[in-house]
Protein backbone atom coordinates (compact mmCIF):
# COMPACT_ATOMS: atom_id res chain seq x y z
CA UNK A 1 0.00 0.00 0.00
CA UNK A 2 2.80 2.30 0.13
CA UNK A 3 2.23 2.83 -3.57
CA UNK A 4 -0.95 4.45 -2.53
CA UNK A 5 0.64 6.22 0.37
CA UNK A 6 3.20 8.00 -2.56
CA UNK A 7 0.16 8.95 -4.50
CA UNK A 8 -1.38 10.71 -1.54
CA UNK A 9 1.73 11.92 -0.77
CA UNK A 10 2.26 13.75 -4.24
CA UNK A 11 -0.92 15.00 -4.15
CA UNK A 12 0.18 17.28 -1.37
CA UNK A 13 3.00 17.73 -2.99
CA UNK A 14 0.99 19.61 -5.76
CA UNK A 15 -1.32 20.91 -3.80
CA UNK A 16 -4.21 19.32 -4.53
CA UNK A 17 -5.21 18.26 -0.92
CA UNK A 18 -6.25 21.54 -0.01
CA UNK A 19 -8.08 24.60 -1.78
CA UNK A 20 -6.74 27.21 0.68
CA UNK A 21 -9.86 29.65 -0.17
CA UNK A 22 -11.75 26.63 1.33
CA UNK A 23 -10.58 28.01 5.12
CA UNK A 24 -11.67 31.80 4.60
CA UNK A 25 -15.41 30.10 4.47
CA UNK A 26 -15.27 28.76 7.56
CA UNK A 27 -15.54 29.98 11.02
CA UNK A 28 -12.55 28.19 12.56
CA UNK A 29 -14.31 28.19 16.66
CA UNK A 30 -17.16 26.76 14.95
CA UNK A 31 -15.99 24.00 12.73
CA UNK A 32 -13.79 22.88 15.63
CA UNK A 33 -16.80 22.96 18.06
CA UNK A 34 -18.71 20.96 16.11
CA UNK A 35 -15.93 18.27 15.41
CA UNK A 36 -15.84 17.57 19.18
CA UNK A 37 -19.18 16.41 19.56
CA UNK A 38 -21.48 13.68 18.34
CA UNK A 39 -21.72 11.83 15.75
CA UNK A 40 -18.60 13.15 14.62
CA UNK A 41 -16.27 12.67 17.75
CA UNK A 42 -17.37 9.46 18.44
CA UNK A 43 -17.32 8.16 14.55
CA UNK A 44 -13.87 9.43 14.45
CA UNK A 45 -12.68 7.81 17.44
CA UNK A 46 -14.42 4.81 16.60
CA UNK A 47 -12.93 4.29 13.19
CA UNK A 48 -9.55 5.60 14.93
CA UNK A 49 -9.37 2.73 17.24
CA UNK A 50 -10.60 0.18 14.80
CA UNK A 51 -7.85 0.93 11.92
CA UNK A 52 -4.88 1.36 15.08
CA UNK A 53 -5.88 -1.55 16.14
CA UNK A 54 -5.42 -3.22 12.76
CA UNK A 55 -2.07 -0.89 12.08
CA UNK A 56 -0.37 -1.84 15.21
CA UNK A 57 -1.16 -5.76 14.25
CA UNK A 58 0.39 -5.30 11.01
CA UNK A 59 3.60 -4.05 11.72
CA UNK A 60 4.03 -2.09 8.94
CA UNK A 61 7.68 -1.19 7.46
CA UNK A 62 9.62 2.10 8.22
CA UNK A 63 9.50 3.71 5.12
CA UNK A 64 5.14 3.20 5.34
CA UNK A 65 5.31 5.24 9.07
CA UNK A 66 7.96 7.83 7.75
CA UNK A 67 5.54 8.89 4.91
CA UNK A 68 2.61 8.91 7.04
CA UNK A 69 4.60 11.27 9.10
CA UNK A 70 5.34 13.05 6.34
CA UNK A 71 1.93 13.13 5.19
CA UNK A 72 1.22 14.26 8.80
CA UNK A 73 3.38 17.32 8.21
CA UNK A 74 2.43 18.77 4.71
CA UNK A 75 -1.29 17.90 5.84
CA UNK A 76 -0.33 20.25 9.85
CA UNK A 77 1.83 22.60 7.40
CA UNK A 78 -1.11 23.29 4.52
CA UNK A 79 -3.65 23.43 7.04
CA UNK A 80 -2.17 25.90 9.11
CA UNK A 81 -0.59 28.47 6.49
CA UNK A 82 -4.90 28.82 5.21
CA UNK A 83 -6.35 28.85 8.58
CA UNK A 84 -3.79 30.72 10.83
CA UNK A 85 -4.88 28.26 13.40
CA UNK A 86 -2.97 25.40 14.80
CA UNK A 87 -5.72 23.61 16.60
CA UNK A 88 -7.21 23.37 12.96
CA UNK A 89 -3.96 22.06 11.71
CA UNK A 90 -3.62 19.38 14.30
CA UNK A 91 -6.94 18.18 13.61
CA UNK A 92 -6.26 17.96 9.80
CA UNK A 93 -2.97 16.22 10.59
CA UNK A 94 -5.16 13.99 12.79
CA UNK A 95 -7.25 12.97 10.24
CA UNK A 96 -4.65 12.62 7.73
CA UNK A 97 -2.70 9.69 10.14
CA UNK A 98 -5.98 8.05 10.43
CA UNK A 99 -6.51 8.46 6.58
CA UNK A 100 -2.90 6.93 5.92
CA UNK A 101 -2.94 4.03 7.99
CA UNK A 102 -6.44 3.29 6.64
CA UNK A 103 -4.43 2.78 3.42
CA UNK A 104 -2.09 0.98 5.12
CA UNK A 105 -4.16 -1.45 6.11
CA UNK A 106 -6.42 -1.61 2.98
CA UNK A 107 -9.12 -0.56 5.08
CA UNK A 108 -12.52 -0.95 4.08
CA UNK A 109 -13.81 2.01 6.33
CA UNK A 110 -16.64 3.82 4.60
CA UNK A 111 -16.78 6.73 7.50
CA UNK A 112 -12.96 7.44 6.63
CA UNK A 113 -13.25 6.95 3.09
CA UNK A 114 -15.76 9.90 3.32
CA UNK A 115 -13.40 11.85 5.40
CA UNK A 116 -10.47 11.83 2.76
CA UNK A 117 -13.19 13.06 -0.15
CA UNK A 118 -14.48 15.68 1.64
CA UNK A 119 -10.77 16.88 1.58
CA UNK A 120 -9.92 15.65 -1.81
CA UNK A 121 -13.10 18.06 -2.42
CA UNK A 122 -11.40 21.10 -0.76
CA UNK A 123 -14.08 20.60 2.32
CA UNK A 124 -13.25 20.07 6.10
CA UNK A 125 -15.48 17.31 7.25
CA UNK A 126 -17.63 18.02 10.69
CA UNK A 127 -20.94 16.52 11.85
CA UNK A 128 -22.72 13.58 10.32
CA UNK A 129 -20.81 12.36 7.32
CA UNK A 130 -22.63 10.05 4.75
CA UNK A 131 -20.26 6.93 4.02
CA UNK A 132 -18.95 6.41 0.70
CA UNK A 133 -19.45 2.48 -0.65
CA UNK A 134 -15.80 2.59 -1.64
CA UNK A 135 -12.22 2.01 0.10
CA UNK A 136 -10.09 5.10 0.93
CA UNK A 137 -7.21 3.68 -1.21
CA UNK A 138 -9.86 3.87 -4.35
CA UNK A 139 -10.14 7.67 -4.03
CA UNK A 140 -6.11 8.46 -3.80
Amino acid sequence: MTTVLDKLLDLFCKDRVFLMDSFNNINVNDFLDERDEDPFDGDWVNAFNEVKKQFETLHPERSAIDKIDKIRELAFRSAFSGSNSSDLAGYVSDDFELISKAIVINSDNKWVTTLLDIYLGGGFPSGKLVRHSVKVRDLV
